[in-house]
């Protein structure tokens, strides 16, 4: 047994030395990478270690494994919590907590993919797949018998998508029950893509693609390499909303940066999100495009064809006139452009109005549209006068960028810990102290409002 302190995070973690394989890895317990090259894994944040001089990182996902029969924490200067093997006799102050296997239903319409996908995901220590169903109906029927932890989705049943209503419903009818998630599962088509949307509006946390191979085992592979992290993320959101106020880590970041009395107006509003984003941008551009002309940038991680149908959706509700962004149109007022799918937006020196860029220049940490990419790119062509806005979503895609723009003078809004569906960007912008406010995202809108003076 080694034990190893972390000087940045002020814990300790004892670990047993035996080593980690796919082998043996239901001793281990599966937990999200959230950190950058040296950092430490979490879940929640305050869970570090260091296995026999690093912990190992699964392959080809962004998880870390922990050793299961051993794992205990500490935050500053006192045992908060251990998590142990049932029987294990701890000291005083120390509670218990057993690993939770997620549990899943799915949805979807191919009788022998559903089957398969189940088989697939049920090989994993921390996955539970409840039942497969095949119409909307008998998903209903079951959710109201019993609760799962996520729902997977095929989009293109038949009112599937309408059954995200029905759910709200049932979980408003079961208080008592957790957090219940929905993930999607689209083709890349355009009807598909229209009905993602919906979903993605109407509270599904995210999407998946279904590969356009015939081949099922292929099909399956890339099906339930998606689904473990989009899971996984939602299944740790939960894990830390449950524990009690002491064991939590901190929620929201208090702003250390006030915002400045300014002398010159914001000439544009811009947008990066990520999981859970849709519905946000859903509920708060309408609002904004009431009480502003200013242009709206918005860089969504999101396939090609899909965001054609957020901007359409956008267009519908907000004031703004929305579309996909096209390269070389000039900046305008009254307007919402959309990063294409596949696509980098950024804006270009022009005259006499700033330019749109759309190009497909590699992805940046593997994101195309980039959040840091129409950052920078603002920061640099508009200075101290952006006003930005952090989303919900994986990753830290938008901190580099949001570097730049508080560099250049501009302003930084992040959503809170609470309300993301993944606390990943926002958190890394607010954790960097970067965020001029962190919000509850029903309060994004009216701070908005208040900070471009009706402009």
């Amino acid at each position: 047994m080694r034990a190893k302190a972390c000087a940045k995070c002020t814990a300790l973690v004892v670990l047993p030395v035996p080593p980690f394989s796919m082998a043996n890895a239901t001793r281990f317990i599966i937990a999200p990478y959230k950190g950058g090259p040296g950092q430490y894994p979490s879940i929640p944040h305050m869970l570090v270690g260091q296995y026999n001089g690093s912990l190992p990182r699964m392959s080809s996902s962004p998880f870390w494994a922990f050793p299961r029969d051993q794992l205990w924490y500490r935050r500053t200067g006192h045992w908060n919590k251990r998590i142990r093997p049932p029987g294990f006799s701890g000291s005083s102050g120390s509670t218990m907590r057993e690993t939770h296997s997620v549990a899943t239903i799915i949805l979807d319409r191919s009788e022998e993919l559903r089957r398969a996908l189940a088989e697939e995901l049920a090989r994993e220590a921390d996955m539970e797949v409840a039942e497969v169903v095949a119409d909307p109906v008998r998903l209903l029927t079951s959710l109201e018998k019993r609760h799962v932890d996520v729902v997977i989705l095929d989009v293109s049943v038949p009112g599937a998508v309408g059954t995200l209503n029905d759910m709200r419903k049932l979980s408003r009818a079961h208080p008592d029950r957790p957090e219940m998630g929905v993930v999607l599962v689209a083709r890349r088509t355009s009807a598909d893509a229209a009905l993602a949307i919906e979903g993605l509006e109407a509270g599904a946390f995210d999407v998946v693609l279904r590969p356009g191979t015939t081949d099922l085992e292929s099909s399956v592979a890339s099906l339930a390499r998606q689904l473990r992290v989009k899971v996984r993320h939602f299944s740790s959101k939960r894990l830390i909303s449950s524990m009690p106020g002491d064991e939590r880590r901190p929620g929201p970041v208090e702003a250390s940066v006030p915002i400045a009395k300014r002398t010159t107006r914001f000439r544009a509003v811009l947008v990066g999100g990520s999981t859970g984003a849709p519905k946000v941008l859903a509920h708060i551009l309408p609002e904004i495009c009431e009480a502003t002309t200013l242009p709206v940038l918005i860089a969504q991680h999101m396939p090609e064809k899909f965001t054609s149908f957020l901007a359409a959706s956008l267009d519908g509700k907000c004031r703004h006139k929305a579309a996909e962004a096209v390269h070389g149109e000039p900046l305008e007022p009254g307007r919402i452009y959309v990063a294409p799918g596949g696509k980098h937006l950024s804006l270009e020196f022009g005259t006499p109005s700033p330019t749109l860029a759309v190009n497909d220049e590699p992805p940046i940490n593997g994101f195309r549209p980039s959040v840091d990419y129409l950052f920078a790119s603002a920061a640099k062509v508009l200075g101290r006068d952006v006003l930005a806005l952090i989303l919900t979503g994986m990753g830290n895609d938008g901190l580099s960028g949001t570097y730049e723009i508080k560099g250049a003078g501009g302003c930084v809004v992040a959503q809170d810990e609470a309300t993301s569906v993944v606390w990943g960007m926002p958190g890394a912008v607010a954790n960097a102290g970067l965020a001029d406010r962190v919000l509850d995202y029903k309060e994004i809108a009216g701070t908005v409002n208040g900070l471009v003076g009706g402009r």
